[in-house]
């Protein structure tokens, strides 16, 4: 199997460089990396690795906070975020559809958006049937 430097080199078209030096890679491409680490290491594993990077965020939040926001805990929590937003994006791969995904993210969403607005508690929303909080 290609090394990953040497598979997003061939790669060039899905991927930008901007003027401040960052690169940017296509969805597609990071959907592809995601399969790719799947394979190679296997799901146990990387789920595995998924309760690893949440143990990890979770510790890097608690020290911000500790610390006092410091600059340098802000940037090890966005690391540790994004070490997660990757995992959780292997993790919908193993276990859900991207169909399933975006409905369960609706319902989601317009339940928040009603315990926001005052609409429904906490408690409601928690005990409700699907159709009673939102239509998804």
């Amino acid at each position: 199997m290609r090394n990953s430097q040497a598979y997003l080199e061939c790669q060039v078209v899905d991927i930008s460089t901007h003027g401040d030096n960052m690169t940017t890679i296509k969805p597609e491409l990071g959907a592809d990396i995601c399969r790719r680490a799947i394979a190679k290491w296997g799901e146990e594993r990387q789920r595995d690795m998924i309760i690893e990077e949440a143990s990890e965020l979770q510790k890097a939040l608690l020290k911000y906070r500790r610390y006092d926001r410091t600059e340098e805990w802000r940037i090890k929590c966005v690391e540790e975020a994004v070490d997660m937003s990757i995992m959780l994006d292997q993790l919908l791969m193993m276990l859900s559809s991207q169909q399933e995904f975006d409905k369960v993210r609706r319902y989601k969403l317009c339940r928040l958006s009603k315990m926001i607005d005052g609409d429904m508690d906490h408690q409601t929303c928690e005990n409700a049937e699907r159709d009673d909080c939102c239509l998804v």
